[in-house]
């Protein structure tokens, strides 16, 4: 599902989760695969530029905001996969994290995260697991994985293996793998 990449990029507030068409099971290791597309992102073209006007960053968390669970699972990954946390759960008893919780460890995207407004109690917890199991592509499987690209806020990529299952209690637990050399 591609529908992450939305509000349309030239008004985004980096960094955010560039979701690429790598999802589900593929050959080789996870390693492997990470390595692999890090190299992919390196040679290819740079990531979208960064503004650092604050009106348009200003602009750009409003339109994740207005997103709804949308935004809040792009921003959601986005935070976490550049976090020191080992796992972050969502649903079940947990119910919905803060995006700055999903950022400890990180003190410039726990301010990026903090800019965010989000509504965390009209939020659906129901249509965020939803959401976090299809781009999983956990449909008929209680785990998943994505291989995605999250994109800094310096015009640069990190290649990431985001993995989620479902726990007993019915919520999901996320964990991530960062390509070797990635900050």
């Amino acid at each position: 599902m591609l529908f992450l990449r939305e509000p349309v990029v030239k008004k985004m507030l980096l960094p955010f989760v560039f979701l690429l068409a790598f999802q589900g099971t593929s050959h080789g290791s996870d390693l492997d695969e990470l390595k692999a597309l890090q190299a992919r992102s390196d040679a290819g073209p740079a990531s979208p530029a960064v503004s650092s006007s604050s009106a348009d960053q200003e602009a750009a968390a409003a339109d994740w905001v207005a997103a709804g669970e949308k935004g809040y699972v792009n921003c959601l990954l986005t935070a976490f996969g550049q976090s020191t946390l080992p796992e972050i759960r969502v649903g079940g008893k947990s119910g919905i994290p803060s995006i700055v919780k999903a950022a400890e460890g990180n003190e410039r995207v726990a301010a990026w995260a903090a800019r965010l407004k989000f509504p965390y109690d009209r939020l659906s917890v129901t249509t965020v697991q939803a959401m976090l199991e299809s781009v999983f592509s956990m449909e008929s499987s209680t785990r998943g994985k994505l291989l995605t690209l999250l994109v800094a806020d310096v015009g640069s990529s990190i290649a990431v293996i985001f993995y989620a299952e479902k726990e007993p209690d019915g919520g999901l637990k996320l964990t991530f793998l960062k390509a070797p050399n990635s900050k």
